[in-house]
């Protein structure tokens, strides 16, 4: 999904590499939080898991790379339902 949104969304250069730098237990932190937040992924609440992550940014470094991953692909109404799907398979794996 990193590489994909870095591919396809402007400003998004180095996500796919912070997150292939990640720890086994960042990914795995990682990904229990956004499962902890699936209820704005169902929702598809772009100001909720922006919220979300905003605040979760102060304890991992990673979540602040996908906040500007997050607005940028807002930005862009074609990547949307893309965006939201892999969210949902994110989830549905964690």
């Amino acid at each position: 999904m990193a590489a994909w949104i870095e591919r396809e969304a402007p400003g998004c250069d180095g996500v796919a590499a912070e997150v292939r730098s990640l720890t086994p237990l960042q990914a795995i932190v990682l990904a229990q939080y956004i499962k902890s937040v699936e209820w704005a992924v169902e929702g598809r609440d772009w100001a909720a898991l922006q919220e979300q992550l905003e605040s979760e940014a102060g304890k991992n470094p990673v979540a602040l790379k996908i906040c500007a991953a997050l607005k940028a692909v807002q930005l862009c109404p074609g990547l949307h339902d893309k965006f939201w799907r892999y969210m949902q398979l994110f989830c549905n794996a964690a």
